[in-house]
Protein backbone atom coordinates (compact mmCIF):
# COMPACT_ATOMS: atom_id res chain seq x y z
CA UNK A 1 0.00 0.00 0.00
CA UNK A 2 1.09 3.52 0.20
CA UNK A 3 2.24 3.51 3.41
CA UNK A 4 4.55 0.26 2.15
CA UNK A 5 5.69 2.45 -0.79
CA UNK A 6 6.53 5.76 1.62
CA UNK A 7 9.02 3.53 3.58
CA UNK A 8 6.64 3.54 6.40
CA UNK A 9 5.51 0.11 8.54
CA UNK A 10 2.06 0.14 8.18
CA UNK A 11 1.27 -1.59 11.31
CA UNK A 12 0.64 0.49 13.92
CA UNK A 13 -1.77 2.33 11.64
CA UNK A 14 -4.11 -0.68 10.39
CA UNK A 15 -7.75 0.84 10.87
CA UNK A 16 -6.30 4.58 11.54
CA UNK A 17 -6.04 4.99 7.37
CA UNK A 18 -8.24 7.57 6.12
CA UNK A 19 -8.22 8.54 2.55
CA UNK A 20 -10.53 11.56 1.34
CA UNK A 21 -13.11 11.02 -1.47
CA UNK A 22 -14.44 14.44 -1.74
CA UNK A 23 -11.91 16.97 -3.08
CA UNK A 24 -11.43 18.07 -6.71
CA UNK A 25 -8.02 19.60 -5.88
CA UNK A 26 -4.83 20.21 -3.09
CA UNK A 27 -6.28 23.08 -1.94
CA UNK A 28 -9.96 21.53 -1.29
CA UNK A 29 -8.08 18.23 0.37
CA UNK A 30 -6.38 20.37 2.72
CA UNK A 31 -9.43 21.55 3.72
CA UNK A 32 -11.38 18.07 4.00
CA UNK A 33 -8.12 17.13 6.06
CA UNK A 34 -8.38 19.78 8.42
CA UNK A 35 -12.29 19.30 8.66
CA UNK A 36 -11.01 15.20 9.58
CA UNK A 37 -8.18 16.22 11.79
CA UNK A 38 -10.37 18.38 13.80
CA UNK A 39 -13.19 15.89 14.17
CA UNK A 40 -10.50 13.17 15.42
CA UNK A 41 -8.72 15.48 17.29
CA UNK A 42 -4.95 14.69 15.95
CA UNK A 43 -1.77 16.76 16.91
CA UNK A 44 0.08 15.35 14.14
CA UNK A 45 -0.66 14.04 10.21
CA UNK A 46 1.48 11.34 8.36
CA UNK A 47 1.41 13.15 4.65
CA UNK A 48 1.90 10.67 1.58
CA UNK A 49 1.90 12.00 -1.46
CA UNK A 50 4.15 11.79 -4.73
CA UNK A 51 7.59 13.23 -4.09
CA UNK A 52 7.06 15.85 -6.87
CA UNK A 53 3.78 17.00 -5.28
CA UNK A 54 4.83 17.55 -1.49
CA UNK A 55 6.00 21.41 -1.03
CA UNK A 56 2.92 22.30 -2.53
CA UNK A 57 0.77 19.80 -0.34
CA UNK A 58 2.64 20.94 2.97
CA UNK A 59 2.06 24.65 2.04
CA UNK A 60 -1.76 23.61 1.65
CA UNK A 61 -1.94 21.48 4.55
CA UNK A 62 -0.05 24.03 6.84
CA UNK A 63 -2.10 26.67 5.86
CA UNK A 64 -5.28 24.34 6.70
CA UNK A 65 -4.03 22.29 9.65
CA UNK A 66 -1.51 25.58 11.54
CA UNK A 67 -1.50 23.42 14.77
CA UNK A 68 -1.09 20.11 13.61
CA UNK A 69 2.19 18.51 13.10
CA UNK A 70 2.93 17.06 9.17
CA UNK A 71 4.92 14.22 8.69
CA UNK A 72 6.00 14.05 5.11
CA UNK A 73 5.87 10.67 3.81
CA UNK A 74 6.65 11.28 -0.07
CA UNK A 75 6.54 7.96 -2.47
CA UNK A 76 7.94 8.16 -6.32
CA UNK A 77 4.63 7.50 -8.20
CA UNK A 78 4.99 4.64 -11.52
CA UNK A 79 5.76 6.42 -14.37
CA UNK A 80 7.66 8.69 -13.13
CA UNK A 81 10.98 9.04 -15.97
CA UNK A 82 11.83 10.55 -19.31
CA UNK A 83 9.11 13.49 -20.42
CA UNK A 84 6.35 12.67 -18.16
CA UNK A 85 8.56 13.45 -15.42
CA UNK A 86 9.98 17.09 -16.95
CA UNK A 87 6.28 17.73 -17.60
CA UNK A 88 4.80 16.73 -13.98
CA UNK A 89 7.85 19.06 -12.18
CA UNK A 90 7.07 21.88 -14.53
CA UNK A 91 3.38 21.74 -13.65
CA UNK A 92 3.73 21.24 -10.08
CA UNK A 93 6.30 24.25 -10.17
CA UNK A 94 3.86 26.65 -11.58
CA UNK A 95 1.25 25.33 -9.15
CA UNK A 96 3.80 25.44 -6.40
CA UNK A 97 4.32 29.12 -7.67
CA UNK A 98 0.68 29.97 -7.19
CA UNK A 99 0.34 28.17 -3.81
CA UNK A 100 3.44 30.14 -2.32
CA UNK A 101 1.96 33.95 -3.45
CA UNK A 102 -1.21 32.62 -1.84
CA UNK A 103 -3.47 32.22 -5.29
CA UNK A 104 -5.24 29.23 -4.20
CA UNK A 105 -6.80 30.48 -1.34
CA UNK A 106 -8.67 32.88 -3.61
CA UNK A 107 -10.83 29.92 -5.70
CA UNK A 108 -13.40 28.50 -3.16
CA UNK A 109 -13.31 24.56 -3.24
CA UNK A 110 -14.52 22.65 -5.65
CA UNK A 111 -15.72 19.45 -4.23
CA UNK A 112 -18.08 16.84 -5.67
CA UNK A 113 -21.06 16.48 -4.24
CA UNK A 114 -21.72 14.32 -0.63
CA UNK A 115 -23.02 11.04 -1.51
Amino acid sequence: GLASRAGVDPAPFVGRITLGRHALSTHGNALEAAEWAAREKLGSVLVVTAAYHMPRARIELARALPNVTLIPAPVDPPGYEGGRRLYLLANEFTKYLAAVIGLSDIFPDRRSPRP
